[in-house]
Order: C-alpha cells, then sequence, then structure tokens
C-alpha cells in the first residue's frame, strides 16, 4: 500500500469517529432536554407494632424536567429472618414536566410481618426505600430514599435521581426487584387481590350465617 491508502484510512477512521462522537452527543442533548426530573418532596412513614401490625409510606414527588416520567414506582424492600421482601406501590402514571404526584404504599398484617417492621428502623437490616421512574426511550430512573427519622435531610444535600441505561448493570437490579415483588405477589395489584378476597370471604360468612338463623 502507498502513502496516500494510508492516508486514506487514517481520514476515513477519524471522520468514523468524528460521526460517532456526534450521534453520542446528539443523543445526550436528547436526554438530557426530554428527561424527566424527578425530584422527593416529601416522604412519610406510619408504623404500628400492636397486635395488628400496619405499615404505611407515602411519597410525594415533583417533576422538574421537560420529559414526562412514564411510570414511577415507589419500591420498599425489608427483612424477615434474613429474607428479603420486596413491595411495589401503585405506579404514578405520565408524569408531566411540573406536575407532583403521591405513591403510597399501605401494608396490613396479611402482607408485612413482625419481624419485617422491626427491620425498616433496624439499621443492621438490609430495609429501605427507592424511587424507581422510566422514561419514553425505557431508561430507568432511581434515587435512594433515606428512613432515617432525625433531621440528616437538613445537614446534607440530597440525592438526585440518577438515570440508568439498558446497558448499566444497575437497570438489571433494579428490574430484578421488579420481577421479585411480582414473585412475591407484593405488587398493589396483589395487595389489593388479597385485600378483595378477603372481604368477599367475611362478606359470604356473614350472608350463610344469617341464612342459618
Amino acid at each position: 500500500m502507498e502513502i496516500n491508502d494510508y492516508i486514506n484510512i487514517g481520514i476515513n477512521l477519524l471522520l468514523m469517529m468524528i460521526t460517532l462522537g456526534a450521534v453520542i452527543y446528539a443523543k445526550k442533548s436528547l436526554l438530557a432536554n426530554d428527561a424527566p426530573r424527578i425530584l422527593v418532596t416529601n416522604y412519610q412513614e406510619k408504623i404500628s407494632r400492636n397486635d395488628d401490625d400496619h405499615f404505611e409510606a407515602r411519597v410525594r414527588v415533583k417533576n422538574f424536567g421537560n420529559g414526562v416520567a412514564v411510570k414511577t414506582f415507589l419500591l420498599f424492600i425489608t427483612d424477615d429472618r434474613g429474607v428479603k421482601h420486596y413491595f411495589l406501590s401503585k405506579p404514578i402514571v405520565s408524569l408531566e414536566s411540573k406536575c407532583e404526584a403521591e405513591a403510597e404504599i399501605i401494608l396490613s398484617k396479611d402482607d408485612i410481618s413482625h419481624e419485617m417492621i422491626n427491620s425498616i428502623s433496624d439499621k443492621k437490616k438490609p430495609a429501605g426505600a427507592f424511587l424507581i421512574s422510566q422514561d419514553f426511550f425505557n431508561n430507568l430512573y432511581y434515587s435512594f430514599i433515606s428512613l432515617a427519622q432525625d433531621d440528616s435531610h437538613l445537614k446534607d444535600f440530597s440525592v438526585p435521581i440518577r438515570q440508568v441505561s439498558k446497558f448499566h448493570p444497575i437497570y438489571r437490579f433494579i428490574r430484578g426487584f421488579i420481577k421479585k415483588a411480582n414473585k412475591q405477589k407484593n405488587t398493589y395489584t396483589h395487595r389489593i387481590g388479597r385485600k378483595n378476597s378477603k372481604m368477599l370471604k367475611e362478606l359470604e360468612q356473614m350472608m350463610g350465617g344469617n341464612t342459618n338463623i
């Protein structure tokens, strides 16, 4: 090969690198302009440790970005004797720019054990809460929510929600958490189904009792 051939190959490789860089930059610019920016504005918990174990978690979020958050979940993780349990809230659907919404997880004694409630306040237990969101490009966003019942939020910066592409390892972890919540029947629809089944069973028992009178 002559010198001119090497020069042409070098020029072509350089042009390919420039084109690839331009494509990556354009994609990042598009994602930056059209991505949702979800921020947790309020988080509350209510725990009952009496005979009727009960737990409630509510998170209020606002979309400060330009893009629409297609679905946003509150994910809660508790521990029961070394076994992790994953709970999903009802999704916030199509959270538009500058809009606010609330997601909640309400667990009765049929959903959560006394040990799981204790793990929430035990720092040694792997309990935690996450905000998970999805955009139109199927990228995921997540943010850890501190369960500390103190004034730490007044002493340090808030943890911003982070974007996770489909090729990032954390993407698979998040998808795995959601699959585990479904497998354990701890999604919103599963909890509502159990509640409705229990109410229907109690109603049938009441009607049966009245019939025998």
